[in-house]
């Protein structure tokens, strides 16, 4: 009690110095298990499964609990790195189409298109339109010549409006990515709340039942002593 500083709460509530059962014992094993597969495996639902059966078997066992809270605050990070990951990846995937959008448009601005093979024909159908009887009927632009009465000009598509439409379909990619993103998000960030949650539960029991985290460095000192005269003459 004295070399580790152990307080009168976690003696009362018997999760120090006192005989273990053949199961509490066995818990104590598990504890080591689990501490393999942390360390050696990686490999956190091994480690949670033997930690919490473990704590299952002995309602002392704080150490099981500690450890716990460690363990769910790491599965929240792995969850939480997962959706990260996921996000940059939608936000790439979006960003590829706008820059395809992109070029795409700038084309059809740059690029002059081929003439359709109906353009002559077109103009040759013009051409032998009836005139009207009376040459002032559309106008004085039909008796200088500059249009051919009774024509049909189609309007244009300026760059203007090119850049309305390109406008107009950046804003409807952004709100797809927007609700791809927030539905990806609804399913992973309630697990991880769930986490957090059991992570601070865990903690809470712990210090409930007393845990003793950090021992004075006299302690460790006087046990390196010991195991160095063990080493020598065979007992302490």
């Amino acid at each position: 009690i004295a070399d580790t500083n152990i307080p009168e709460k976690p003696l009362q509530n018997g999760v120090y110095l006192r005989t273990l059962s053949k199961k509490e014992y066995i818990a104590s094993m598990m504890m080591n298990n689990a501490q393999y597969f942390h360390v050696q495996k990686n490999n956190l639902q091994k480690v949670i499964y033997y930690t919490s059966f473990a704590a299952s078997i002995d309602s002392t066992l704080s150490g099981a609990h500690w450890n716990l809270h460690h363990y769910f605050y790491l599965v929240a990070h792995e969850i939480e790195t997962e959706m990260i990951e996921k996000t940059k990846n939608i936000e790439n995937a979006y960003s590829a189409q706008l820059m395809a959008m992109n070029m795409k448009a700038k084309e059809d601005i740059y690029t002059p298109k081929p003439p359709s093979p109906f353009d002559y024909q077109n103009k040759q159908r013009q051409a032998r339109m009836i005139e009207p009887t009376n040459p002032f009927q559309n106008g004085l632009s039909s008796v200088m010549g500059n249009e051919k009465p009774g024509s049909t000009a189609l309007p244009k598509q300026n760059n203007g409006t090119r850049n309305n439409n390109f406008s107009r379909m950046a804003n409807e990619l952004q709100f797809e990515m927007t609700q791809e993103i927030e539905n990806m998000r609804r399913k992973y960030i309630p697990a991880i709340k769930e986490a957090l949650a059991r992570s601070d539960w865990h903690k809470a029991k712990a210090e409930e039942l007393g845990i003793v985290l950090k021992f004075p460095e006299e302690f460790f000192i006087k046990q390196s002593k010991s195991i160095e005269k063990f080493k020598r003459k065979g007992e302490y």
